[in-house]
């Protein structure tokens, strides 16, 4: 199998004044592969030795000891690349072997629904299910669902401040070198904010969208689950329960959208109120990273170099290609789609026509644009935050020495990445100079990042924890 793009397709978080991405649109910057649904955390393939040569992060490309094709997603990683013991996709989760070319969809219509406009179809299932959709939870609770289970509510913050800082003086007493060697411009001996806990007990959280109210979340299981909080506080409430390994979600302020990854996946929408969520585009090869503005939600799909990024206009109609390649994470502005292949950042109109390589570049692993410039993490043990024009121009590095980073986020005037395997939450300014900030550390295995105007928000693999600092 051709190795595809090692990106964790997360959520892309962009200028709010962007609808395409960022804090009240998006929610889609997670790239390539992903880790096993069940079982894996971030921490199971970042924590590497660091002296590893600089391609050691590619996904395994051949085949299984018995001879058989991978079972193992694009960009995912094989049980050969990671620590004996770790769990890769469990027996049955996906197809032994990627299926051919053909994927429903790539050539016109896929079969949906396409009387409704895809608002209408959301509202209309949101008005009709409140009540069967209150059961379902509740019978969720009381079968011991512990993926959907609520999680506990009422976080004090004084009392997740002082948890933080026990886990920030665990790690200064032990000499973490990386946080003793940073700007630390948000601890407590600066005076600056500390970090709170907005939920625990959620397995697996791999996507992360924000509006004004609510931060919103995929629990990347089989079957998962996407998730709601309140960003100043209080009880999670799940959406949509019994979902098959969603994994990437945005928001547009009305509805939130999901890909279910996996062979036979399908991008889903559910009102952010609640009720039954609806399958916009079913059928679907690997549904991966996920983006939404004013007109329609885009995604990419498929495996290995049959891969596309598909549209579907949110006032109805069915889901058509607009470019195809290897995408794996997404991203737009008001004008194009980014994406991340194996060795490259490519775009292309949003109403369709020629893609153009803007930047090659090693293992990109998830992006974010504003208005000018697209970044993109370089995901090995010696790697970057990396920056370019949306037209392609010299590559800028904004922060060099960076093992791992894993998703990215920005606001107007800094990129923001988590550190799985060293614990912590950073930034630099979005041109780069000067040392990048710790925002927050000791934390465990933090993936998914997003960000609004006031504060900025990851959750941890490690322990399920999701976490909000003021900025």
């Amino acid at each position: 199998m051709h190795a595809r793009h090692l990106s964790l397709r997360l959520a892309l978080f962009v200028s709010p004044a962007l609808a395409a991405c960022g804090g009240l649109a998006d929610g889609s910057a997670v790239p390539g592969g992903a880790p096993d649904a069940n079982t894996d955390s971030l921490a199971d393939v970042a924590d590497r030795d660091a002296t590893a040569p600089a391609d050691s992060s590619a996904a395994d490309a051949g085949t299984e000891a018995d001879g058989t094709a991978d079972a193992v997603p694009d960009g995912a990683y094989d049980a050969d690349d990671i620590e004996e013991g770790s769990a890769v996709y469990a027996e049955g989760d996906v197809d032994s072997a990627w299926p051919d070319q053909s994927s429903p969809g790539l050539d016109g219509d896929d079969g949906g629904d396409d009387s409704e406009p895809l608002d209408e179809q959301v509202a209309l299932a949101s008005d009709s299910s409140l009540e069967a959709t209150t059961g379902e939870a509740t019978d969720g609770v009381d079968s011991g669902d512990a993926t959907l289970e609520d999680a506990d509510a009422g976080f004090a913050q004084e009392a997740s401040a002082d948890a933080t800082a026990e886990a920030m003086a665990d790690a200064m007493d032990a000499g973490d070198a990386s946080v003793d060697d940073a700007e630390t411009g948000s601890t407590a001996e600066g005076g600056g904010p500390l970090p709170v806990m907005l939920a625990d007990a959620q397995a697996n959280v791999w996507g992360l969208a924000v509006d004004r109210t609510n931060l919103y979340f995929a629990l990347y299981a089989n079957p998962g689950a996407i998730v709601k909080v309140p960003i100043a506080g209080g009880t999670p409430t799940t959406l949509a329960p019994n979902q098959l390994s969603p994994i990437n979600i945005a928001t547009d302020g009305k509805n939130v959208y999901w890909t279910n990854y996996d062979m036979t996946g399908a991008v889903m929408a559910v009102d952010v109120n609640g009720g039954i969520p609806v399958t916009l585009a079913p059928g679907r090869t690997a549904p991966n990273g996920i983006a939404v503005d004013g007109t329609a939600v885009y995604w990419s799909e498929g495996n290995d170099d049959a891969g596309v990024i598909m549209k579907l206009p949110l006032d109805g109609g069915s889901a058509q290609p607009i470019a195809r390649g290897a995408p794996a994470a997404i991203a737009i502005d008001s004008t194009s789609v980014y994406w991340t292949e194996p060795a490259a950042i490519v775009k292309a109109p949003l109403i369709g026509g020629a893609s153009q390589t803007i930047a090659s570049t090693q293992t990109p692993f998830s992006l974010a644009v504003d208005t000018s410039n697209v970044y993109w993490t370089v995901w090995t043990s010696f790697g970057s935050i990396e920056q370019t024009t949306t037209d392609g121009g010299p590559i800028t590095t904004v922060a060099p020495g960076q093992p791992w980073p894993s998703l990215i986020a920005l606001d107007s005037t800094r990129v923001y990445w988590t550190d799985p395997a060293g614990g912590t939450v950073r930034a630099a300014p979005l041109q780069g100079g000067g040392e990048p900030v710790v925002i927050a550390w000791g934390q465990n295995s933090p993936h998914a990042v997003a960000v609004d105007d006031a504060n900025i928000y990851w959750a941890n693999t490690g322990d399920g924890t999701v976490m909000k600092i003021a900025k």
